[in-house]
């Protein structure tokens, strides 16, 4: 698992990658579904675009994040 960890006002931030997160490209990442632990994290590698291959409806609290 990925932790992204900044200093915010001298304190230290974890932030949570989803599962399996990696890249595969330049510019171009893998992982499992996020959820809201990971949204944090998500914000940092500067996303344009998502891809969801499961069979199961996109969870609502992704869409409402993600803005789609």
């Amino acid at each position: 698992m990925w932790y992204n960890v900044f200093k915010d006002d001298g304190d230290n931030i974890a932030m949570e990658s989803p599962c399996n997160f990696s890249m595969v490209d330049d510019d171009i990442y893998r992982s499992g579904c996020p959820r809201p632990s990971n949204f944090a994290f998500l914000e940092t590698p500067n996303l344009r675009s998502i891809i969801y291959l499961c069979p199961e409806p996109y969870p609502e609290e992704n869409i409402e994040f993600f803005g789609a």
